[in-house]
């Protein structure tokens, strides 16, 4: 023991007081504690971060949920898709013929009406005291049917009778010879009626399905040369 203390002595490592010894104790418990506070502190970042992460996935559809979720994804077409749904709407809108000529009519009046003008290579399918309907080149005509007549293959002209645009109709106004006439589509949008008065007090109807792609100012062209006779009657219906 003499020689460790003296070997002690002769190196300045002289053992510390107990005040020395407590102060040291102190010290190392304080440090022991801040690195703890560290460990907690740097847990509870990670498991925040973790919890926003799961909560954006769940957001986004990028994780599973057990219920609906709540935030919608709404998804642009892709420009293919839109040129593609374009030229759809194209084919299915019908043709409009902006360069049809109208050629004087010289076949058989109608006792109904008599008509000045046809489109250019058009025939009269049917001629009554009821209607008159003229046909494009190349339409079909099916066997007469007594007391029957199609309308949705040409334009037809007859007396409004009972007829009338819908209430919720866009009508155009346009004038035909003079009077002021209505020109609108019919309730299943297959046709366009142009109805007007003429001179003689009586109202005009012109048909035209929409598919014939006859422009409204083609469609007045047309109603300009109708005139009709005094047997001209109602259709019936």
């Amino acid at each position: 023991m003499t020689n460790v203390l003296s070997t002690l002595r002769s190196t300045g490592d002289v053992p510390a007081d107990a005040e020395t010894v407590a102060a040291d104790v102190a010290r190392g418990r304080g440090a022991l504690l801040r690195r703890r506070r560290r460990r907690v502190a740097g847990v509870a970042a990670v498991a925040a971060v973790a919890a926003i992460a799961a909560g954006s996935a769940g957001q986004f559809g990028g994780g599973r949920s057990s219920g609906p979720s709540t935030a919608a994804v709404q998804r642009t077409p892709s420009t293919a898709q839109q040129k593609s749904a374009t030229a759809q709407q194209k084919s299915e809108a019908p043709q409009q013929t902006p360069d049809l000529q109208f050629a004087a009519y010289h076949g058989p009046q109608p006792a109904g009406f008599t008509v000045d003008t046809v489109p250019a290579g058009w025939k009269v399918e049917s001629s009554t005291t009821s209607v008159f309907v003229a046909v494009p080149p190349g339409t079909h005509t099916p066997k007469p049917v007594p007391g029957a007549t199609d309308l949705s293959r040409g334009i037809a002209v007859m007396l409004q009778g009972m007829s009338r645009l819908p209430a919720d109709a866009s009508v155009t106004k346009v004038t035909v010879k003079g009077k002021a006439g209505s020109l609108g589509l019919t309730e299943d949008k297959g046709a366009k009626w142009l109805i007007y008065p003429d001179s003689a007090g009586h109202n005009v109807l012109v048909q035209t399905p929409v598919e014939l792609g006859l422009t409204d100012s083609q469609i007045v062209r047309f109603a300009e040369g109708v005139t009709v006779t005094g047997d001209a009657e109602a259709a019936a219906g």
